[in-house]
């Protein structure tokens, strides 16, 4: 399928709505993990054809403007069952092993690290004690 470029700004400001109101939904968490809709799968693949039909995910990091890192999981390896692997630390571990596996494969990585992604979840942790404390 093939986007207009106003389609293609809808279809994303849906996603970042989307996205934008999951974490609403979910304060504690710096990370999720989700399939990627039709159009994102369309526009990684045309950056990188050799994924052909494969299933692309998305790991998404709660920044302004959100930060996304597409990837795929051709044997299922971080896939062995929800929640398992819905939980912010293993998902800053998968963001790590994706990264590194990018600069392997003379790829660009996330300008994100694994120490980022500490830094980031401490400052919300820290962030929601404080909330906790000042509305008792």
């Amino acid at each position: 399928m093939s986007w207009t470029p106003e389609e293609a700004s809808e279809e994303m400001l849906t996603i970042e709505e989307q996205d934008v109101e999951w974490f609403e939904n979910h304060p504690d968490r710096i990370l999720r993990r989700r399939t990627a809709s039709p159009f994102e799968g369309a526009t990684v693949r045309k950056r990188k054809p050799e994924i052909g039909t494969e299933r692309v995910w998305v790991l998404v990091l709660r920044t302004q403007p959100v930060t996304r890192l597409y990837y795929i999981d051709p044997e299922d390896f971080w896939d062995y069952g929800e929640p398992a692997v819905n939980d912010d630390y293993t998902l800053m571990v998968m963001w790590e092993v994706i990264n590194q596996n990018l600069i392997a494969a003379n790829q660009k990585p996330s300008q994100v690290s694994l120490l980022d992604l500490q830094r980031i979840k401490a400052a919300l942790i820290a962030y929601c004690k404080h909330q906790r404390r000042t509305m008792n």
